[in-house]
Order: structure tokens, then C-alpha cells, then sequence
């Protein structure tokens, strides 16, 4: 994933979501991608719109955290639960 983000330059790579995960596998994800791998954002689909609207803004929520406020995974998820 570094060598995507070096190779894009000022450009910024945006993670796509990808296949279904339980939820703590994706907020690991998207922490890795974006914390670790350097992309600028995730451009999620499926494991927000295919879920319930309460499990839908939960996921938001833990996202949100994950990328404005540099939450940990565990304070996503507990964000998550709390918005349930």
C-alpha cells in the first residue's frame, strides 16, 4: 500500500471498502489503510448501505472516529456499540 500512496504523489489514494466483514475486520481495515498503509480516506459501500439503518450510522459513527479523530480500533468499535 506505501508504494500505491509514494507513487500517487499530492494525488492521495482513497481505499476502496471491499467484500462484507464483520465489523471489527473492517474498523482494522480501514485503521491499517488509512494509519498505517497512508491513504486518505476509504470509500465504503457494502458494510454500511447493505446493513441495517441503525448498524449503518453506527458504522459511520466508528468510521468517522477512525478517520477525523485517530481512534483506535477498540474506541471505533465501542463507538459503534454505544450507536446501536
Amino acid at each position: 500500500m506505501k508504494e500505491a500512496v509514494s507513487a500517487a504523489g499530492h494525488t492521495g489514494v482513497i481505499i476502496s471498502g471491499g467484500s462484507s466483514q464483520g465489523v471489527k475486520d473492517f474498523l482494522r481495515f480501514t485503521y491499517d489503510t488509512i494509519h498505517l498503509g497512508g491513504c486518505r480516506g476509504s470509500a465504503t459501500g457494502r458494510n454500511v448501505h447493505q446493513k441495517s439503518f441503525a448498524e449503518g450510522v453506527a458504522m459511520t459513527k466508528a468510521m468517522s472516529a477512525l478517520v477525523y479523530k485517530n481512534s483506535t480500533v477498540q474506541e471505533a468499535y465501542q463507538i459503534y456499540q454505544e450507536n446501536l
